[in-house]
């Protein structure tokens, strides 16, 4: 049986060294001629496409350039009587801990609308109690392609050709073709940075490195990133300065810090406003902005809006934001639930996509001064859990 090593990235619910990805697509020309136009869900905050295996699907995949080979959800493969082909150790780098999964052979993936058809390996793993997705999909995964992820036009686009490594905004890739690290600009220093889709956060930088950096305040405490094998505790902070990525520059963002983390990592609350274009075969990447979006360059969002709901629960593990008027509850990087009212006090949370286990509803606790002192997770079943909130 085959035994093999995977580094896998798992953010608070996947975010894989392994292949993740998805297809879902019509065979369009776009401007660019003879490319294949994936559709792109994002609204988990995560790119998420269709695919088919062995023609039965369509099956919901992440795209993820944050891992190194593909995923498929354990209870999926068994219904797919998929044949075990060997073992993966999985682990997250900046953590000791390692796990055993089994390999699968998934035969003739393919996507609607386009020819590509090709037998994957995946990895078996638990995904659908963590999120509702059947897998996910790594970015070697077409790696014969030039990739362009394309956010603001929710489009995964594939072409023929590759990156002219003389274009000033074209940057190449650091240590090896089987995930995807750049080097980044904070305030003018070179770190190397993981870019990484499937993480739903915006710049997480290695807590290590704070005393580099300076801050509009003082960062707080945010909670935590679990993965299936670790957890690592967080800081929220609002950078005084500058992030450069390629040809982009983000004034005074939004950040973390993460314990343990060994390179600084990009997610979707960066890439959201980006055409990314990977060029896996010469090991080149060019950021873009996109024409029909303009970058929030300043982003000095973390807790910009509060109200007295807002802040962090059960020792930093979950915090209450508003964004846009909306107010969410959030644990770690994990998806933001929208918290939706239902009378004073009590409201429903909502996830923008459907989820297999119950949502329990919220009640927020208030002391004899009106105070709001904790939230509880309401069940059906009569269940009820009290988080008290941080000071």
């Amino acid at each position: 049986m085959k035994h093999l090593q995977l580094n896998v990235l798992l953010f608070c619910l996947i975010i894989v060294f392994i292949n993740f990805g998805s297809l879902s697509q019509t065979k369009q020309t776009d401007k660019n001629e003879g490319a294949i136009i994936i559709p792109l869900d994002l609204s988990s905050q995560r790119p998420v496409v269709e695919l088919s295996i062995d023609g039965e699907g369509p099956y919901r995949f992440i795209f993820d350039t944050g891992s190194s080979g593909n995923v498929i959800d354990k209870e999926l493969a068994s219904k797919l009587n998929l044949e075990i082909t060997g073992e993966n150790r999985v682990s997250t780098p900046g953590s000791e801990n390692v796990t055993i999964a089994k390999t699968v052979k998934a035969p003739l993936v393919s996507f609607e609308g386009s020819d590509i058809l090709k037998d994957a390996d995946m990895t078996v793993m638990e995904l659908r109690v963590m999120l509702p997705v059947d897998g996910v999909l790594s970015a070697n995964f077409f790696s014969d392609y030039l990739i362009t992820l394309d956010y603001p036009n929710s489009k995964l686009m594939l072409n023929i050709g590759q990156l002219n490594e003389s274009d000033k905004d074209v940057i190449s890739f650091v240590q090896n073709e089987q995930v995807i690290n750049i080097y980044i600009l904070i305030d003018g220093k070179k770190i190397e940075a993981h870019l990484d889709s499937g993480n739903p956060g915006m710049f997480d930088i290695p807590f290590s490195l704070k005393d580099e950096f300076k801050f509009k305040a003082e960062p707080k405490e945010a909670g935590t990133i679990s993965t299936p094998v670790a957890s690592f505790k967080t800081w929220g902070a609002t950078l005084d300065g500058e992030i450069k990525i390629g040809g982009v520059t983000y004034r005074n963002p939004g950040i973390h810090l993460v314990e343990g983390f060994l390179y600084a990592n990009v997610g979707y609350r960066i890439l959201k406003d980006l055409k990314t274009t990977i060029d896996k075969k010469n090991n080149l990447i060019k950021f873009e902005k996109s024409s029909s979006t303009n970058i929030n360059e300043t982003n000095e969002d973390y807790h910009a809006e509060e109200n007295e709901f807002t802040g962090l629960y059960g020792g930093g593990v979950r915090r209450v934001l508003i964004e846009n008027g909306e107010m969410y509850l959030q644990r770690g990087n994990a998806p933001k639930l929208k918290l939706v009212k239902i009378k004073e006090d009590i409201y429903e949370m909502v996830f923008s996509m459907p989820v297999n286990n119950e949502l329990p509803n919220v009640r927020f606790e208030r002391d004899e001064s009106d105070n709001v002192t904790g939230l509880t997770f309401m069940y059906l079943d009569g269940r009820e859990e009290f988080v008290e909130k941080d000071n």
